[in-house]
C-alpha cells in the first residue's frame, strides 16, 4: 500500500511540475525541485532498481522493462533527493539528474560551504570532475566573483578557460562594469575567456555596447563575428538585405568570408542563379569575391549543374578558369557523360581540354571501374588520361586489381603511363608487393629498368639489401648507370654509413663515380668535407675528376668559403676553373663572398666558364 501511495505521490508530482514549467521561470521550477520533502530526509520514487515494478518508459509509449544497452533511450519516474555530498552524485545514472542534484545542493550553500564543496571535488571522478567545478565556481560567482577567481589556482590548468567564463558569465549579471574592469587586468587567455563568458550572457545588450566591452578586452572583431552571426541566423531577415548590410564590413576579413558565403547561398536560395551578378557587383575584394562565389556555384551544382557550368561559363575565363573546374567535377559525380557533352560545345580549345580532364579525373576519382566500362564511348584523345585516372583510383585500395587491368592493356602509352602510376602508388604503401609485381609480370618487361627506377629508392628505405640486390641484378650498357646509385641515394638520406657500406659493391665506370659523388655530397652538406675528399681517393684516376665536379656545387653553396680556401688544392686547372665557376654563380644569390674574394675566384676562371658566369649557368 505504501507503495502503491508513493507512485501516485510522483504523479501528482510530476503533473504539478509539468503546470509550473509551463507558467513559471526555470528557477522557480529548480525551487520546487529542491524544497525538501517531509522533515529533510531524502525521499525517491520508484525508479528501474525497485525490481517489484515495472519501469514507466517514455519510448514510443511502451513500458516495460528496457535492454540495458537502451537505458540511454528510457527514463522512469523520478523525484530528485537531496544530497549531503559530492560522493552521491556517482548514485545518479543520468547527467541531467546529476546536474539537478548538484544545483540542489549549492542552492542554500553559503560561501564557504561552496568552498569546501570546491575542494571535495578534486576527488571526483575524472570524467565528471570539470563539469562540477565549472558550476560549482558559478554558484561562488553569483555570491563572491573575485573569491571564485582566486580559486582557480590548484585546479585543472586544461579547463582554466571554461572556468573563467563560467564565473564572468555570472559576474556581468551582477555588476558588468565591475566585471570588465577585472578582466582587462588578465593575461590574454584571460581576457578572451572573460569576453567569451560576458559576451554569452549579456545578449540582451546593444550592438555597440558589446563592441565597446571587446575593445576593452582587446577583441573587437570577437564581437562582431557573435553579432554577425546573430543576423544571419535571424530568420526573418530578408537575405538580400542581410546581405548589403554585411558586405563591406565582412568582405576584407577572409575569416568571414563563410558568413558571405552563408548569406549568398540563402540568396540564391529564394531568388535564384541571377542573384550572384549583384553579389560580384557588390564585392570590391576579388579573393573573397572569388572565395564566395566559388563556394555559392558549387553548392548549386549539385542541384542544378547545368545552370551552374552555364554562369560559370559566363564568367571573365581568364581568371575563373579554375571555377569552372571545380563546378564541372561536382557534375560529374551525378552525370559525368552530361558533363562531357556540354563541354563539347565549348569554343576554346584548351578551356574544353582542361574541363575534360576535370571531368575524367572526377569521375575516375569516384567511380574508376564505370570510367572502364564506358572507355569505348570515349573521344580517343580523352581515352588515354581516362585509364591513367581509373588505374589511380583503383590503385589507392586495390593495387593487384589495378595490376590484373595494367597486365591486360596493349603496348603502348596508356600502359606505359598506367604502369608507372600504379608502382608509385603500390610502392607508396608496400614497396616489396610493387617490386615483385615489376619483376615478376611478363607483360611489363620492356620497361622493367624505368619501372624499377621508380621505386627502387622506396624499397631501400625498408629493405636495403633487397634493393641492392635488385639492382645489381639488372643489366647496364657502356652508356648509363646502374640502378645501385638510386639505392646509395635513397641510403644517403637515411643511412650514410650503410651507403658508405655498398659504394664497395657498385659496379665500375659511371655507375661507381654517381655513386660516389652522392655519398660525397651529402657529406659536403653535412660540413664533413674532409670525408668527401678522402673518398675521391678511393676511386680510379679516370673517374676522380668526374667526382669532384659533381662535388662542386654542393660545396659552393654549402661551404663556399671552404671551397675557396681549397681552391688551389684541387687537382686540375680545369677543376679549379668550375669551382670558380660554381662558386662566382652561388655568389649572385647569396653574396657570400667580398670584392677581393670574387676576384681571386675569377683568376681561376677559363675564358669559357667566365661567359658562364654572366649567364648564370653551371654547365659541366
Amino acid at each position: 500500500m505504501q507503495l502503491f501511495k508513493n507512485r501516485n505521490l510522483n504523479s501528482v508530482l510530476l503533473v504539478t511540475l509539468s503546470v509550473i514549467v509551463g507558467a513559471c521561470s526555470a528557477s522557480a521550477v529548480i525551487f520546487v525541485l529542491y524544497n525538501p520533502v517531509g522533515d529533510g530526509g531524502a525521499t525517491r520514487a520508484v525508479t528501474n532498481l525497485d525490481q517489484s515494478e515495472p519501469t514507466q518508459s517514455f519510448q514510443n509509449g511502451t513500458t516495460g522493462d528496457a535492454d540495458e544497452h537502451d537505458a540511454s533511450l528510457t527514463r522512469s519516474v523520478f523525484v530528485p533527493t537531496n544530497i549531503q555530498s559530492l560522493d552521491e552524485l556517482s548514485e545518479y545514472r543520468s547527467p541531467f539528474d546529476r546536474g539537478i542534484a548538484l544545483r540542489g545542493l549549492l542552492t542554500n550553500a553559503n560561501e564557504q560551504q561552496i568552498i569546501d564543496l570546491l575542494e571535495e571535488s578534486k576527488s571526483i571522478a575524472p570524467s565528471t570532475r570539470a563539469q562540477v567545478q565549472s558550476v560549482i565556481l558559478q554558484r561562488l560567482a553569483q555570491l563572491k566573483p573575485r573569491n571564485a577567481l582566486s580559486r582557480l589556482e590548484g585546479l585543472n590548468d586544461q579547463h582554466t578557460g571554461e572556468f573563467i567564463e563560467s564565473i564572468f558569465s555570472e559576474w556581468s549579471r551582477l555588476n558588468l562594469e565591475e566585471a570588465v574592469s577585472h578582466a582587462v587586468l588578465m593575461d590574454e587567455n584571460g581576457k578572451f575567456s572573460a569576453l567569451s563568458g560576458i559576451l554569452a550572457e549579456r545578449s540582451d545588450l546593444s550592438e555597440e555596447k558589446r563592441r565597446e566591452v571587446a575593445r576593452r578586452l582587446g577583441n573587437e572583431q570577437y564581437a562582431i563575428n557573435l553579432i554577425v552571426q546573430e543576423k544571419v541566423s535571424d530568420s526573418t531577415l530578408d537575405p538580400r538585405d542581410a546581405w548589403y548590410e554585411l558586405v563591406n564590413e565582412l568582405q576584407n576579413d577572409f575569416l568571414q568570408s563563410q558568413t558571405l558565403i552563408d548569406i549568398a547561398n540563402a540568396w540564391v536560395k529564394k531568388s535564384g542563379l541571377d542573384v550572384l551578378n549583384q553579389v560580384s557587383e557588390s564585392m570590391t575584394n576579388t579573393h573573397i569575391r572569388s572565395s564566395v562565389l566559388d563556394s555559392v556555384l558549387t553548392n548549386v551544382a549539385q542541384t542544378d549543374p547545368e545552370g551552374a557550368f552555364e554562369y560559370a561559363l559566363g564568367l571573365d575565363t581568364s581568371g575563373f578558369n579554375s571555377l569552372v573546374s571545380r563546378v564541372v567535377e561536382v557534375w560529374a559525380r551525378s552525370d559525368p557523360t552530361a558533363a562531357l557533352a556540354a563541354i563539347a560545345n565549348i569554343d576554346k580549345s584548351g578551356l574544353r581540354r582542361q574541363l575534360e580532364q576535370s571531368v575524367i579525373s572526377a569521375w575516375a576519382f569516384q567511380k574508376p571501374h564505370d570510367v572502364l566500362v564506358h572507355l569505348d564511348q570515349l573521344p580517343d584523345h580523352l581515352q588515354r588520361p581516362a585509364i591513367t585516372a581509373s588505374v589511380s583510383a583503383i590503385a589507392r585500395t586495390d593495387p593487384s586489381k589495378a595490376a590484373e587491368f595494367v597486365a591486360g592493356l596493349e603496348d603502348g602509352v596508356s600502359k606505359t603511363d598506367s604502369a608507372f602510376m600504379l608502382s608509385s602508388i603500390w610502392s607508396m604503401k608496400d614497396p616489396k608487393s610493387a617490386l615483385a609485381w615489376i619483376l615478376g609480370e611478363p607483360s611489363i618487361e620492356h620497361i622493367r629498368p624505368q619501372l624499377l627506377s621508380n621505386i627502387l629508392f622506396r624499397v631501400a628505405d625498408e629493405d636495403p639489401q633487397l634493393a641492392m640486390d635488385t639492382a645489381l641484378e639488372q643489366p647496364i650498357d657502356e652508356e648509363s648507370q646502374g640502378l645501385e646509385v638510386m639505392v646509395i641515394s635513397a641510403l644517403a638520406r637515411t643511412d650514410i654509413d650503410k651507403a658508405v657500406e655498398f659504394l664497395a659493391r657498385v659496379r665500375e665506370g659511371q655507375t661507381q663515380a654517381a655513386s660516389y659523388a652522392v655519398v660525397g655530397a651529402h657529406y659536403i652538406r653535412d660540413g664533413e668535407t674532409q670525408k668527401a675528399l678522402d673518398l675521391a681517393k678511393e676511386l680510379p684516376e679516370s673517374n676522380r675528376t668526374y667526382y669532384l665536379k659533381e662535388l662542386l656545387p654542393q660545396w659552393a653553396s654549402s661551404d663556399p668559403q671552404g671551397l675557396l680556401s681549397s681552391i688551389d688544392q684541387l687537382p686540375t686547372d680545369e677543376i679549379k676553373s668550375r669551382a670558380a665557376l660554381a662558386l662566382s654563380v652561388y655568389d649572385q644569390w647569396n653574396n657570400h663572398l667580398t670584392e677581393e674574394e670574387l676576384e681571386r675566384v675569377a683568376g681561376f676562371l677559363t675564358k669559357d666558364d667566365a661567359k658562364n658566369v654572366t649567364k648564370g649557368i653551371i654547365s659541366y
